[in-house]
């Protein structure tokens, strides 16, 4: 939803452009949005962005409201900051291989039972409780999780399917 806010406020603002790179920043979740059961049918979901005049960074923040009610339920908020890919590249290398030995050691010993590591049936079932994930939409195979539950990693398998509708930011 964040990157679907920038990108409108910055088609607005310049429609002649290609949008930029989009880079989510400074994320805070504040209360989880639930949507199962038959309460989604009564809750509107918001999201409020801002943008200064020729300013890179989006501000975005969501809530939710019952139907009825004029009090918003915040969830959290965000900024998205649009700027050149150039400027992303400039130290990627160093953090994707940072990210990638974290992740390649956190797969290793759940690998061996030292940590978790979910199976794609049950990772499915517990967002059941959540959301109703459709077959097309999942791709992760395996999720695996630190014993403190802070760090996570999954086996994502992306295809290209042209079935799934329009995408913000197409994986």
């Amino acid at each position: 939803m964040a990157f679907a806010a920038a990108k409108y406020l910055f088609t607005r603002a310049n429609p002649d452009r290609n949008v930029p790179t989009m880079v989510l920043e400074d994320l805070e979740t504040t209360h989880p949005l639930l949507a199962s059961g038959k309460d989604v049918l009564q809750q509107t979901v918001e999201a409020n962005a801002s943008r200064a005049h020729s300013c890179a960074l989006v501000k975005v923040s969501f809530g939710s409201r019952d139907t009825g009610s004029s009090s918003v339920h915040k969830h959290g908020s965000c900024a998205v900051r649009v700027s050149k890919a150039v400027k992303l590249r400039a130290n990627h290398h160093v953090t994707s291989r940072e990210a990638k030995a974290k992740m390649d050691g956190l797969i290793a010993t759940a690998k061996t039972g030292q940590q978790l590591r979910l199976p794609k049936l049950i990772v499915y079932k517990l967002f059941a409780s959540l959301v109703d994930y459709k077959a097309a939409y999942q791709r992760m195979d395996e999720v695996y999780l630190d014993s403190s539950h802070k760090d996570a990693a999954a086996s994502v398998r992306l295809t290209d399917n042209q079935n799934i509708g329009t995408l913000t930011c197409n994986p």
